[in-house]
């Protein structure tokens, strides 16, 4: 995870998996206590063209995991 915003995020993946990242997936953050839905909105060869730049959007699935999505991005 590159980035975190109320409204998303930015990660790196390998370039060799970016074929298989799916359109939906979910962001499992144990530590934080949080998994949610996301939806890739975009993707781009890394500078290093090594690994792919991926912007995923929060999709709200309750009241309460759209707060403990905040309260991490907040904490960082």
């Amino acid at each position: 995870m590159l980035d975190v915003s109320y409204e998303g995020l930015r990660l790196e993946i390998p370039k060799k998996s970016a074929d298989l990242l799916p359109s939906l997936f979910t962001v499992d953050l144990p530590a934080f206590g949080v998994s949610l839905p996301v939806k890739r909105v975009w993707k781009t060869l890394a500078p290093t063209f090594l690994a792919v730049s991926c912007g995923a959007a929060v999709l709200a699935s309750s009241p309460e995991s759209t707060t403990a999505w905040r309260a991490l991005v907040d904490a960082l």
